[in-house]
């Protein structure tokens, strides 16, 4: 199997990419911006995904809003 080609590349490390969506993903990190938050604890993730889940840690039984 050949390996995907990366066309999208970061333009500060210049790591390679082939979706855009991950290489938007990637910019957070060099922004540091953590836009999505633990609706219990507040406390700050890039992705929504890591959120969700700290959410559900804390608190089960409830659905993350």
């Amino acid at each position: 199997m050949k390996p995907a080609e990366k066309h999208f590349r970061c333009t500060i490390c210049q790591r390679g990419f082939t979706r855009i969506d991950h290489l938007k993903r990637h910019h957070l990190r060099h922004s540091g911006l953590k836009p999505y938050s633990c609706v219990f604890c507040n406390e700050s993730f890039a992705r929504w995904s890591v959120a969700k889940d700290a959410s559900i840690k804390i608190s089960p039984t409830e659905r993350f809003r």
